[in-house]
């Protein structure tokens, strides 16, 4: 009942926030962010180029927010990329979409961990397979070692609660909430939150404690929540473009 419940409230939400926008001033299209994504680039000192593509929410082949995740990620070449969650969701009505996608891509070898959207439209071993096609390994709790590392995939948790893990070097999960369970050396990349909705220059919601952007944490690790590429129909972006992680 609750996961009924919120799409509507989400679009309630959206049609309020949008009216007081327009009040003050902003454009629909500085609004309802649906552009193509921004490219972010964050010096890690990996030596080789790393992209992560979050929340994809792919539905059908030839998507715009796809076709322009693809160019970004034409241009800025990367080595290797990681899948952060959310590829698909209950909306994909083409389930060959993801392979679509993932045919067109100019990248190396690939890593993903599973989103929230995965489980709930029950496509985890869908996903799991495709991924496996064309190269991609999905991390489900497990560590590998890459060229760019050492590598841990966390699987998304419905409860939140991750336990406890230390690790040093990259760690992806899709919720940004499971940070506060992570210790040692390490820099955790996530997606999930779709860059909150920010209104005035400030964040008045998120999915999680950790909206969008680089947070320096007090267990020492770096956290960095990626805005994502796609998004759910009836869950606009409130002032937050699409947006592709590069690790260097």
């Amino acid at each position: 009942m609750h996961t009924a419940r919120l799409p509507r409230r989400r679009l309630i939400l959206a049609g309020f926030l949008s009216a007081i926008a327009s009040a003050a001033g902003y454009s629909a299209t500085r609004l309802l962010s649906e552009s193509s994504p921004e490219l972010t680039t964050l010096d890690l000192g990996l030596g080789r180029r790393v992209a992560l593509v979050a929340d994809l929410h792919i539905h059908r082949q030839g998507e715009d927010h796809a076709e322009g995740a693809i160019r970004v990620l034409e241009k800025s070449t990367p080595e290797f990329f990681i899948l952060g969650g959310d590829m698909m969701d209950e909306q994909t009505v083409e389930p060959r979409a993801l392979a679509w996608f993932l045919r067109q891509l100019n990248a190396g070898p690939g890593y993903a961990v599973l989103g929230n959207h995965e489980y709930w439209s029950a496509r985890v071993e869908e996903t799991v397979e495709v991924l496996r096609q064309f190269g991609v390994r999905t991390l489900r709790d497990e560590a590998v070692s890459t060229p760019f590392g050492r590598l841990l995939g966390i699987d998304w948790r419905e409860s939140r609660d991750y336990g406890y893990w230390r690790f040093s070097g990259l760690v992806v999960v899709h919720d940004p909430n499971a940070a506060d369970h992570i210790q040692g050396d390490a820099t955790i990349l996530a997606g999930h939150t779709h860059g909150g909705i920010v209104l005035m220059g400030q964040p008045i919601y998120s999915n999680s404690r950790y909206a969008r952007g680089l947070y320096r944490l007090a267990s020492g690790t770096i956290l960095y929540v990626s805005r994502g590429v796609g998004q759910m129909a009836h869950q606009p972006r409130i002032n937050s473009p699409p947006e592709i992680l590069l690790l260097e």
